[in-house]
């Protein structure tokens, strides 16, 4: 929807300022589906002659898109063995040093599978024009190869933190992301502290190669632009803005506690 879009003049020469709303219903893709009406995306579009189209979205418009998919799940995913490439161990053996109690209770190194799971909506801030999502996640490790009752080996939660690079093609408004950074905010009880940087790296080596091109599969939505007359916005331009400057971005805390480990007894 456009809120009353004037007529455009290639030869215009005044810098226009539109206020658009897209709705969310009318996104094509895995999230926003017909069933799903969400509240529209508020944007900014700047036209001036001989410039691109510059499509401007404010923080709470990302927002509303990543709260539409971690409504609909796509931030829950489950990482296999199959999932990554060979040069990422997803065993056993892979955190024995890290975490040797694992050696003592499996002598023999089994393949591992990690859940992640999201419960509450992604927090979206905006840092120097660069909008980051921080998921707070919670990621069980198990083993499929042992029984039901001792899957589990631990679990604990993190920080999993988003850079979101919107961009439009071919008229339509899509979303990517990348993996920032991870940090640990509960680790398996006793865990050795030098070991929480050395467990996080190994974390986002395979949340990088399986999570996130997961999630953007989940996440290959685009939203059709509306057509403005003599204007192609094909491929706009897009910036983003912190609308909302009252909500600043919470402090992600730091200190690491401890959590139960499941299947090893310390």
């Amino acid at each position: 929807m456009v809120g009353r879009m004037p007529h455009v003049s290639p030869t215009n020469i005044a810098p226009l300022l539109c206020p658009l709303q897209l709705p969310v219903g009318d996104t094509e893709g895995a999230v926003g589906a017909p069933t799903t009406q969400g509240p529209p995306l508020t944007a900014n579009l700047l036209l001036a002659t001989g410039r691109p189209p510059q499509l401007s979205l404010s923080r709470r418009a990302l927002g509303v898109l990543l709260e539409l998919a971690q409504e609909q799940g796509a931030f829950n995913r489950s990482i296999t063995r199959s999932m990554v490439p060979n040069s990422i161990l997803l065993s056993t053996s892979a955190l024995s040093s890290l975490i040797p109690q694992l050696s003592r209770v499996l002598p023999v190194s089994l393949p591992m599978e990690l859940r992640v799971r999201v419960a509450n909506k992604p927090l979206v801030t905006v840092r120097d024009g660069k909008a980051i999502a921080t998921l707070k996640a919670s990621i069980d490790v198990l083993s499929p190869a042992l029984q039901s009752a001792q899957k589990l080996l631990f679990s604990l939660d993190a920080d999993i933190v988003l850079s979101i690079t919107p961009s439009v093609s071919d008229g339509k408004l899509q979303t990517s992301l990348a993996l920032d950074s991870i940090s640990l905010t509960r680790t398996p009880l006793r865990l050795n502290p030098l070991s929480v940087s050395p467990l996080a790296g190994w974390l986002k080596e395979v949340l990088t190669a399986a999570y996130l091109p997961a999630v953007n599969d989940a996440l290959s939505v685009s939203v059709p632009l509306p057509k403005v007359p003599n204007i192609s916005l094909r491929n706009a331009n897009v910036d983003i803005t912190d609308a909302d400057s009252s909500l600043d971005q919470t402090r992600l805390d730091d200190s690491y506690s401890s959590g139960p480990l499941s299947l090893l007894p310390f």
